[in-house]
């Protein structure tokens, strides 16, 4: 019975180790199983991981050449025109902003640089009145063969670029000559916010508004400026756009139309090939061969050079610099200026980077200036009064002073109170024990363009006193007076002798 059931227990302890190893091998297979269906997830995953990164990356690289197009701002520099097809029938998308320029002529003797006046100008784009013809060369099409198509209005509200302001600080440098330099300026106008309704051509105004006045700022405006111009759109479908886009959808989706060309005009009117050719400007610029033709605005600059000399006194020519006092003073300019200064002084104060309101008379240059020296003064507006005074501080001596202003005729100071400073006198930082206050004036035209810069030269001559105090510019003639005396003498004894 022991044995039968011992024989039991190990038959049913076979069993359940057998039992246990099918388990454990069923399992075994269901992990392997498991296993690859992971393997083959992970493997899935990473394809579609894969699509989608290229998905990605090609949408950057859309995304990429979209923004590069739109950094491309387009100028008109090209006679008022971009767009203009190379090939027949091959129009080519564009930025969809527009660069117009505003020009500033400056005009000084010496063509130097110079610092700009301060104005700034404000600009508003809007729809204009379509109803214009527009007819384009035969040779742009393939066939040959013109066509004529009707502008219309323009549409929506264009954005132009720092709220539509341009403008020129004192603090700037400008370029400047004779006859005129050319200054210029970007108005960027931006169409990107506009829902197009259809293609064609679409026209805008825009208007020029000054901020504040020609006058305060010394700047002299065109006669003939109409501060309008007009620019017309060329618009098309863009390429790409969603199947089954719909009318409503096209009509308020600015992304689905682009700009292949525009052309600035001075008139609202038809044109064909010609007369565009005569019409067309880059902005509110010169356009001498326009018909109607625009000029941009001016300023008048003028130079003074201020010298220096000191006759009969070897000593006070190579150790003294004498003080001088420029005062510019114009009664219309307000709005800022800035006088550049030269060099070839032995020093200076003169502040030149600060704007100063030329109507108050407080823009002063202040120089020390030794025989032989000079001190420019640059780009000071047309219409200026320049006023020089020296301050003689020579102790114990008395200088003669002519005046030269340009080539007029020296003019000597008789007016000088040896022993006091002269009321007339701008006030010097240090006072001397001997004052000499000797003033020139320079008077100018406004409006009107310089030939040659001007000149102030002040001469120092020393009066050499004789020992006797008595100067011998007078000697001589006491000599005389005293030799007549003695011939007379000399004559009554010789007739009281006969």
């Amino acid at each position: 019975m022991d044995k039968a059931s011992a024989h039991s227990k190990k038959e049913k302890a076979l069993k359940e180790k057998t039992k246990s190893k099918k388990q454990s091998k069923k399992q075994s297979k269901t992990k392997f199983k498991d296993q690859k269906e992971i393997m083959k997830g992970i493997k899935k995953m990473k394809k579609n991981l894969i699509r989608k990164a290229g998905a990605v990356v090609l949408a950057m690289a859309m995304i990429l050449g979209c923004s590069m197009a739109a950094f491309a701002d387009t100028s008109l520099g090209q006679g008022g025109e971009q767009g203009a097809f190379t090939t027949p029938d091959s129009p080519m998308s564009m930025s969809k902003t527009i660069i117009l320029e505003k020009e500033l002529v400056v005009y000084n003797a010496d063509e130097e640089e110079i610092n700009a006046p301060t104005m700034s100008y404000k600009y508003v784009v809007a729809p204009a009145a379509g109803g214009s013809e527009i007819t384009d060369g035969a040779d742009k099409h393939d066939p040959e063969g013109s066509i004529t198509v009707l502008v219309k209005d323009g549409i929506g509200s264009p954005a132009v670029a720092d709220g539509g302001i341009v403008a020129w600080e004192a603090e700037e440098l400008v370029k400047a000559a004779k006859d005129g330099a050319s200054n210029k300026k970007d108005i960027k106008i931006d169409f990107s916010n506009i829902a197009f309704k259809g293609a064609g051509i679409y026209r805008y105004m825009i208007t020029e508004t000054p901020v504040g006045s020609y006058e305060a700022a010394g700047i002299t405006e065109s006669e003939d400026n109409s501060h309008t111009r007009f620019i017309d759109i060329y618009v098309r479908l863009a390429e790409n756009i969603p199947e089954n886009v719909t009318k409503e959808e096209l009509e308020s989706t600015p992304a689905y139309w682009d700009i292949y060309g525009a052309t600035c005009f001075i008139t609202n009117s038809s044109m064909t090939e010609e007369t565009k050719a005569l019409n067309k400007t880059t902005g509110f610029v010169t356009t001498s061969e326009a018909e109607g033709s625009k000029a941009a605005d001016s300023y008048y600059t003028f130079n003074v050079t201020v010298s220096k000399i000191v006759e009969n006194d070897a000593y006070g020519a190579t150790t003294i610099a004498f003080p001088f006092t420029v005062l510019f003073t114009n009664e219309k300019v307000s709005a800022g200026t800035i006088v550049k200064q030269g060099t070839g002084t032995t020093g200076t104060d003169f502040d030149h980077s600060q704007a100063v309101d030329l109507s108050k008379g407080e823009l002063k240059g202040v120089a020390e200036i030794k025989s032989g020296q000079k001190v420019k003064y640059a780009g000071i507006p047309m219409g200026t009064d320049v006023e020089v005074y020296e301050t003689n501080i020579a102790s114990g001596v008395v200088y003669v002073v002519d005046t030269k202003v340009d080539d007029a005729e020296a003019v000597r100071d008789e007016s000088v109170n040896w022993g006091e400073k002269p009321s007339a006198a701008i006030a010097q930082a240090d006072d001397k024990a001997s004052f000499e206050s000797t003033k020139a004036v320079l008077l100018t035209e406004a409006d009107t363009k310089d030939e040659q810069g001007h000149t102030i030269e002040v001469t120092n001559t020393l009066i050499t006193i004789s020992p006797t105090g008595v100067s011998l510019r007078v000697a001589p003639y006491i000599i005389l007076m005293a030799a007549g005396i003695a011939m007379l003498i000399f004559a009554r004894r010789r007739r009281e002798m006969c």
